[in-house]
């Protein structure tokens, strides 16, 4: 990514979307909401955030029919 100066990288792996949702509307406290308050303040424009999702699941992860 140093080609985008401008853009911050970071990357999580969950188990499930669900498990992803429930960190966004749930699992945030006042003080994450206040660390979150306070990154968001040195930001110029608007907070721009993307889902990248791998292309294949692994074999380990697939879903049996």
């Amino acid at each position: 990514m140093g080609e985008r100066p401008d853009t911050y990288v970071e990357i999580f792996t969950v188990a499930s979307w669900a498990e992803h949702m429930h960190q966004h509307e749930v699992r945030l406290t006042a003080e994450d909401e206040a660390i979150e308050k306070r990154a968001h303040s040195y930001v110029t424009g608007s907070v721009v955030a993307l889902h990248l999702l791998p292309a294949v699941v692994p074999a380990t992860e697939a879903v049996e029919e």
